[in-house]
This record gives structure tokens, C-alpha cells and sequence, in this order.
């Protein structure tokens, strides 16, 4: 594993090559998750491995390059991120859905900072629903139970999008349509005309304001 370390703002650059089990995208999303930020990594096997330990020299190696402790709790869940993506790949196939489907309810996750359990999993299952991905018990479980460790990280969203946007910046305009739209739904005419007459331009700047969290 090397480590390089790039300017604030570059975001996380992940290479690889010999590591059969472990996907670029699983790497840079666990990577994230542990508060690796602005590096390039090279995680390159002598033959064919499935690179899984490998997450652990990077974490090291970043804390030696930067200078900083990542935090226990943060390096844990960056761990059982990886896991839980590689068991779902097995039995799902290598199809891309099943990561474009975690890095979704993540990002929703992180975007609205949830981290109770029946919340979590009421996004999971919508988002399984849209990606047509059905999960037994025991994978919803797990995927919540991910989540939730998650979500008590604290983890800025634009962070999220400056470390890994290519993966993260078009989940961003999908959450916030289904906020405005869950708003739409319990609000009658009336009402809205009144808020919006009241404060418009109050909520236009802050509706500006949270789009710029997925757009900066």
C-alpha cells in the first residue's frame, strides 16, 4: 500500500491492481468512512488477493503520511463497510447496483444525519425497492446495522462529496426532490401558499443554501 498525500480539496484517489475481492469504490467508500481524506492510494497485490487487509495498512499508513489518529470507532465501521459491501456483491453477483444501492442509502444517510435504527431502515427499504434489489432479513439487518455506525460518525456531507464526488454528487438533487415531495404530500394548497407568502424568501435561501451542500 503507498500512500501520497494532495492538496486540500483533491479528494480521494484509489488505484489498484492483483486485488480480486475488493472494488476501487469499496475501498474509497470505506476509506471515507474512517476520515482518510485528500490522498492517492495504490494498493497493489505480488498475485491475484482479495485485498481486504489491505484497508488496514492504508488506514496506517494514512495516519503515519498525515500525522493524525483516525478514531477506533471510525476505522471499525470503515472495516465492516467493506464486509458488508463484499458480502452482498456474493450474492448479488458483481453487478454495479448493489454499490450504486449503498452508496444511495449512505448518502441519505449522512445528507440527514440519521442514525436511528427504524428510520435507517425505512430508507433501506425504499432504496432497495427503487433499485429493484430484494434483501433478506438477515442482509436488511445488516445494512442497518451498518448504517447506523454510520450515521453516529457525523460525517459532513460535502465532505462525503468532496472526497469521492464522481461516486456521491448525483445521489444529492435525487434526496432533496424526495424531501420537497414528502412535503408536498402532507401540506394542502392553503397552507403552502400562506408559508410561502410568509417567508419565500426565507426558504429560498436555505433550500439555495442545502443544494450547495451536493453541488460545491
Amino acid at each position: 500500500v503507498m500512500v501520497k498525500q494532495k492538496p486540500a480539496g483533491s479528494g480521494l484517489m484509489v488505484t489498484t491492481k492483483n486485488i480480486t475481492y475488493c472494488t476501487i469504490n469499496m475501498y474509497r467508500n470505506a476509506l471515507i468512512t474512517s476520515g482518510v481524506q485528500d490522498a492517492e492510494i495504490i494498493i497493489v497485490g505480488p498475485s491475484p488477493i482479495s485485498g481486504t487487509a489491505a484497508l488496514i495498512g492504508a488506514m496506517k499508513a494514512y495516519e503515519n503520511m498525515a500525522g493524525e489518529t483516525l478514531s477506533e470507532e471510525a476505522q471499525d465501521t470503515a472495516m465492516e463497510e467493506l464486509v458488508v459491501l463484499g458480502r452482498l456483491r456474493e450474492s448479488f453477483g458483481e453487478a454495479t447496483e448493489v454499490e450504486e444501492f449503498m452508496e444511495y442509502v449512505k448518502a441519505e444517510i449522512v445528507a440527514a444525519g440519521i442514525d436511528d435504527p427504524e428510520k435507517i431502515r425505512e430508507v433501506v427499504e425504499k432504496a432497495a425497492e427503487e433499485y429493484d434489489i430484494t434483501l433478506t432479513e438477515e442482509q436488511l439487518e445488516m445494512i442497518v446495522s451498518l448504517m447506523e455506525k454510520i450515521g453516529k460518525l457525523d460525517i459532513d456531507p460535502k465532505k462525503l462529496l468532496e472526497q469521492a464526488g464522481d461516486l456521491y454528487e448525483k445521489y444529492g438533487e435525487t434526496i432533496l426532490k424526495d424531501a420537497k415531495a414528502k412535503l408536498d404530500e402532507v401540506l394542502t394548497d392553503e397552507v403552502k401558499a400562506s408559508i410561502w407568502t410568509a417567508i419565500g424568501n426565507f426558504f429560498k435561501g436555505l433550500w439555495d443554501t442545502i443544494l450547495g451542500w451536493f453541488t460545491k
